[in-house]
């Protein structure tokens, strides 16, 4: 006999709701603060030798009045269309202006991590981490599930319609390390955590460096986003309905 669907509790499907609400206004305010500086570098100063990525920036005017534009890309400058993008697009930004997007980007944070901890408590105390979380034998599988996943049409499922090892694993992994991650890198540009902690920062090897690592794991918080949404659209409006109101769909 095949186990029924999992079911979503309302403390899951509410601090869902909450958390991505939190990550959208993080990300958007995130990017009104990188405009204002909008190079990062793998070093802990500003050295265009360690440049990971920089928007395009005016480098010369040509013959005919254009202007060549070239962003900074791992330690290289690429040249790029005229048209390409200065700045972060201002629907794409959220706070208005630096201060502003500092003052959101906290208030989400603060938000974001109280809310994470309550969705870890509940997960740590309660037994659906054994229908989320991944078991020893579910590490084992993972590879044959990341097949099962590049099949087409893809295997989205596990056994009766629940988790696959490899999405157990990616469930546990984002909460539990990238999420962490992405508060410690984010405290390391705090200017009161530094005061209290003024080892914090040097951890990340520098401002700078901070920054970088802060960028990369936020990309790939948008990564995960991503393809949770579609995993989620791609198996079906059953999975979604109980997603929704928590029932199995009749």
């Amino acid at each position: 006999m095949q186990p029924a669907p999992p079911t979503y509790p309302a403390w899951t499907r509410l601090t869902h709701a909450l958390n991505g609400l939190a990550l959208l206004t993080l990300i958007c305010s995130g990017l009104q603060i990188f405009d204002a500086n909008p190079a990062l570098y793998a070093s802990d100063t500003s050295d265009p030798d360690h440049l990971v990525l920089s928007l395009p920036a005016p480098v010369a005017q040509n013959a005919d009045g254009s202007v060549s534009l070239e962003m900074g890309l791992l330690g290289r400058q690429v040249a790029v269309p005229a048209n390409a993008p200065q700045t972060v697009p201002a629907p794409l930004a959220l706070g208005g202006w630096l201060e502003g997007g500092r003052r959101l980007h906290f208030t989400a944070a603060l938000f974001f991590m109280v809310n994470g901890l309550l969705y870890l408590l509940a997960m740590a105390l309660g037994k659906r981490k054994r229908l989320v979380w991944p078991a020893r034998a579910d590490l084992k599988q993972i590879l044959p599930s990341l097949r099962n996943h590049l099949r087409i049409p893809p295997q989205l499922h596990g056994p009766g319609g629940g988790l696959n090892p490899m999405q157990k694993t990616a469930y546990f992994a984002v909460p539990v390390l990238l999420a962490p991650f992405v508060v410690a890198t984010g405290l390391a540009l705090s200017p009161q955590w530094d005061a209290i902690f003024p080892f914090w920062t040097d951890l990340f090897g520098g401002r700078q460096f901070a920054r970088t690592w802060h960028f990369a794991a936020m990309l790939a918080l948008v990564g995960f986003l991503f393809m949770h949404v579609t995993m989620v659209f791609l198996s079906g409006r059953k999975t979604i309905w109980r997603m929704i109101t928590g029932k199995v769909q009749p």
